[in-house]
């Protein structure tokens, strides 16, 4: 507002722009707070995130474990039930070396699976340590908003005191009563 037009207002146009001022300051008090909450919100999600995958992944590591385990099972018990014909009582046992074979490809499956695991655990750190620098970033910023918004209307209020005097005597007056009130 041009300096004429605060000078022609009177006392009650004053008042309320100086109140429409403190409303709009705690409108942004609470705007920041929400901002924070979301913030925290988001970062307990991102934390439970990774601790999810990391679950699921280890749960479906077991149930592929126990699936096989069950599968095995069953063919012990079918081969079990099953009459020995004239060939399976001349079948040869495994040899040693399909064994050792089938050893070294499990234990390059399980290697596998552990590299996919530490790789999803670093993207999941990663994606984590990624969010958070955002989260704090757009705080930083909110903040940053919140304080400009704040300190103007501070100015705005502190300029209308000066140049209107009985103001702030009229609002030294209101607080020593509503004091006196409580």
């Amino acid at each position: 507002m041009a300096e004429k037009e605060l000078r022609r207002m009177n006392r009650t146009e004053l008042i309320e722009i100086i109140y429409a001022l403190q409303q709009n300051g705690k409108m942004l008090q609470q705007e920041k707070e929400e901002l924070q909450r979301q913030l925290k919100d988001r970062t307990i999600r991102i934390e439970n995130a990774g601790s999810i995958a990391e679950a699921a992944l280890s749960l479906n590591r077991i149930f592929e474990d126990a699936e096989a385990a069950a599968q095995q099972y069953l063919d012990s018990i079918r081969v079990a039930s099953q009459p020995v014909s004239p060939r399976q009582e001349t079948a040869k046992p495994a040899k040693v070396s399909d064994l050792k074979e089938c050893g070294l490809m499990c234990e390059e499956t399980s290697k596998e699976c552990d590299r996919m695991l530490e790789e999803t655990r670093q993207e999941c750190d990663r994606m984590r340590e990624e969010t958070s620098r955002e989260c704090a970033r757009l705080l930083e910023e909110a903040e940053r908003q919140v304080k400009e918004k704040a300190d103007r209307t501070n100015r705005q209020i502190e300029m209308l005191l000066k140049k209107y005097p009985t103001l702030m005597e009229y609002f030294t007056r209101e607080f020593d009563e509503e004091g006196k009130d409580a």
